[in-house]
């Protein structure tokens, strides 16, 4: 889709799609029409969409920063009705022609659903990331920037804001068709782990740096003798190195929660941004079988390069999947480097089922707009992708190298995302370095055992109460 354009019919059915998907709905539940509501004829109630202006996408890249409408959540909802969060609701875009003087969603005469705010239109531009896809700006790593994106400038990026409008649909559906089954949400927690690194000192130069960084920048001589020690662990004990070692602390603490996490190793050569290990040394080979055989879930760190480069994705994907044995799934891009939809097409194009990038590096919340797992839909070729998307809600650098939280600030929120995650039956999904358990990250990685902890009763809290 070009600005200026209309939903395809293909995107139409995706979005409903969608939305009933995470109101727990089958699609016949109700008939459907996204048009001019005088034109929707139905012979018993259905839900009619307001389309929003052709240029509407363009203008919300162009508004003024916090310039959206927002409405009170009780105003979106039927009489009576209800939804297990409390925030306002934003407006992304308003049916075109309703734009002034219309609720978000109201009951015609024959008890159809008419919503003046154009939720399909909504769905298909946070999912698709088609504002990636239009703008130029890009950091440094040549990342699309949360400061560029429509969520951050319009303040929702902290709301899973389709799950929601979704919420606000089953409320409505619960109203014209009380019969109908609905199923509840099944909140999900995904601890997931990126391996950079797995031994301290790959090559000569890397010790040098760190121990001349204690010695000569920090004049820090307990810090030089600790690199000395890693050094002296690395080359008699290996497999006592303090990165291999927390790549098994985090499956315990995992474990001790009755969760299984998701680790996902590079098979990438060694480069400016990578470290470049070696995924079929001995080591990391026996790590990976034991983590299989512990029940957790083995996945690609594609390399630097590989986000735009479907040659090198399936050369790394091989050389993984030799060493570890058997087929790997999924995983997610290193320094969440990622073109949509450039980049999942590669990943179904080499046989990926998932990925789990989409989070913003220098902001945590909800970049796609969503807590759930989803399949993307390609605007360009008019069709949804043969890929699932896992979105990243936080990761622990995020936190503390971007944001400059204090580690039970960086607690607290992390515990404050899951909340809104799990409220709507959604997966929160976290990213934690196994790197970030030890040197300057002791604080971090001495609370982190009791997020997890934290995590796992709030999931087991909401599944009880859903």
């Amino acid at each position: 889709m070009q600005a200026g354009l209309s939903l395809s019919t293909n995107a139409v059915n995706y979005a409903w799609t969608q939305f009933l998907q995470r109101a727990g709905a089958s699609y016949d539940l109700v008939p459907f029409f996204y048009g001019n509501p005088s034109e929707a004829r139905f012979s018993s109630p259905g839900v009619i969409v307001c389309p929003c202006a052709p240029d509407a996408w363009n203008q919300i890249l162009h508004a003024p920063p916090r310039s959206l409408a927002w409405i009170p959540l009780s105003s979106a909802l039927p009489a009576g009705g209800s939804a297990p969060f409390e925030n306002d609701i934003p407006i992304l875009f308003w049916g075109a022609g309703f734009e002034r003087g219309k609720p978000f969603a109201a009951q015609r005469e024959d008890g159809s659903i008419i919503f003046y705010a154009d939720i399909f239109s909504a769905a298909v531009f946070m999912l698709s990331r088609w504002e990636e896809t239009v703008s130029e700006e890009r950091d440094i790593h040549d990342r699309f920037p949360v400061t560029a994106s429509a969520a951050y400038q319009q303040g929702f990026l902290d709301l899973p804001i389709i799950d929601q409008y979704a919420l606000i649909l089953r409320a409505w559906l619960k109203k014209i068709a009380p019969q109908g089954a609905l199923a509840a949400p099944q909140p999900a927690l995904n601890l997931t782990h990126d391996i950079d690194w797995t031994m301290r000192f790959p090559n000569p130069v890397r010790f040098f740096r760190m121990a001349g960084g204690e010695l000569m920048k920090k004049k820090n001589l307990k810090g030089f003798a600790r690199q000395i020690h890693n050094l002296y662990i690395q080359a008699v004990h290996p497999s006592q190195d303090e990165y291999l070692q927390s790549i098994d602390t985090l499956a315990e603490i995992s474990e001790a929660n009755g969760a299984r996490s998701h680790f996902y190793f590079m098979a990438a050569r060694r480069g400016k941004y990578q470290q470049g290990y070696n995924c079929a040394a001995p080591l990391t080979r026996r790590c990976m079988a034991d983590l299989l055989q512990r029940g957790h879930q083995i996945g690609i760190h594609p390399g630097y390069e590989t986000y735009q480069n479907p040659q090198l994705l399936m050369e790394e994907k091989r050389r993984l999947e030799d060493a570890l044995g058997v087929n790997v799934s999924g995983g997610r891009q290193h320094f969440l480097r990622f073109a949509a939809p450039a980049t999942w097409r590669h990943w179904a194009q080499a046989g990926l089922q998932f990925d789990s990038t989409l989070g913003y590096a220098d902001y945590e919340g909800f970049r796609c707009g969503t807590c759930y797992p989803y399949s993307p839909f390609d605007l360009q070729a008019d069709q949804i992708l043969p890929i699932e998307e896992i979105p990243l809600i936080v990761m622990e650098v995020t936190l503390r190298l971007y944001r400059h939280l204090s580690a039970e600030e960086g607690r607290l929120r992390i515990l404050e995302l899951a909340r809104r995650c799990f409220a709507v039956g959604g997966a929160f999904t976290l990213l934690w370095h196994n790197t970030s358990l030890v040197d300057e990250w002791a604080e971090w990685a001495a609370l982190y055992p009791r997020i997890v902890q934290e995590l796992a009763e709030l999931r087991r809290e909401f599944m009880a109460n859903p």
